[in-house]
């Protein structure tokens, strides 16, 4: 596996701390990797603009939007004009900073005039902004399925919710079912089996096996067997997924342990 982190991107509107992409003719693709701890102004740890970009089974952590002289925009990942996908991901503990009166936007994802967003076995949790710490939503579109956006908020260390924005409203995207929300308005409508909650049953990142960091369930989390329709065949960290039945929304699917 892959980490990029502690990577620092200076000056007024920096761009891109750990990843930068930019031309119109490819697509960028992130798999089983990790991007930590780096810092810019806009898209701290991933800056896609008018490109193609999937992530998956991969974290995106700790990375900070903003400080040079602007509020920061994307902690985690900001795209513009593009299409991108997660799968089997986590976007946690990403920060867009304020600066002076300018507020910080997208702490998790910032996502500018970019159609067919695609969100699926995901968790967005514990990230932060004033407005949007999980997403920010500028004249955006896309699908959330069975993923958790839950937890995030105007601080890191702060309580208070600040979960979806986007521009004049705050539904962002269209829910395709099976999502655990801390607010019912991070999607258009609920659609079946989504759940709204403000006890998502979700431990710190840690390592809990597979090459990068994950949010472990708790065995009361309402994300257990919450997810609604085809499931991924393993989880983040390689763990398989039941191939009937339902399996845990978010990125990380808990194994009961057995009674002795």
């Amino acid at each position: 596996a892959d980490v990029v982190t502690g990577n620092r991107v200076t000056g007024h509107l920096s761009e891109g701390g750990g990843i930068w992409t930019y031309p119109y003719d490819s697509g960028g693709v992130l798999v089983r990797s990790t991007v930590s701890s780096n810092f810019a102004d806009y898209g701290a740890g991933v800056y896609v603009y008018g490109y193609t970009f999937s992530v998956d089974a991969s974290t995106i952590s700790r990375n900070v939007a903003g400080g040079g002289g602007t509020g920061g925009w994307g902690g985690g990942i900001y795209t513009y004009d593009s299409a991108i996908s997660l799968t089997n991901s986590t976007i946690g503990g990403n920060l867009a900073k304020n600066s002076g009166i300018q507020l910080g936007e997208g702490g998790g994802i910032y996502i500018e005039d970019s159609s067919a967003t695609t969100i699926y076995f995901t968790t967005i949790s514990g990230n932060a902004a004033q407005h949007g710490a999980a997403i920010y939503n500028v004249d955006g579109s896309g699908t959330l399925r069975d993923s958790i956006v839950a937890a995030n908020h105007t601080t890191l260390t702060g309580k208070a919710e600040s979960d979806c924005f986007a521009a004049g409203r705050y539904e962002i995207f269209v829910s395709a079912g099976g999502n655990v929300l801390s607010r019912a308005n991070c999607v258009l409508a609920q659609s079946f089996g989504d759940i709204v909650t403000a006890r998502p049953g979700l431990l710190v990142l840690a390592s809990n096996g597979g090459p990068t960091e994950t949010m472990a369930l708790v065995a009361t989390s309402p994300a257990v067997n919450a997810a609604h329709g085809d499931c991924t065949t393993t989880d983040q960290r390689g763990v398989a997924r039941p191939k009937t039945g339902r399996c845990d929304s978010g990125a990380y699917q808990r194994v009961a342990t057995k009674k002795k």
